[in-house]
């Protein structure tokens, strides 16, 4: 399960680093907002992800949730922590 977050996280990083570059332009470290909106980005594009991999409902499928909770989490942590402009 590990590997595959990590994949989706790659996938979810190089597609989402572009929202990030938006989002910073007024940087709020811990912001429930960006929290809201990493989150259903995150749900798009781990579903486009995992109809890529052949899954042709992935709402159905317990790993879906972890995958895109866990990368959503990752990478507003992430954001917050170390990418955030001072």
């Amino acid at each position: 399960m590990l590997i595959f977050t990590c994949i989706f996280f790659c996938f979810y990083l190089v597609i989402a680093s572009p929202l990030q570059i938006l989002l910073n332009q007024k940087p709020k470290k811990f912001s429930i907002l960006y929290l809201a909106i990493y989150c259903v980005f995150s749900g798009v594009v781990t579903g486009i992800v995992a109809i890529f991999f052949g899954i042709k409902n992935p709402f159905h499928f317990s790993a879906f949730y972890i995958l895109f909770i866990m990368c959503t989490f990752i990478f507003w942590i992430v954001d917050s922590v170390l990418l955030q402009k001072r």
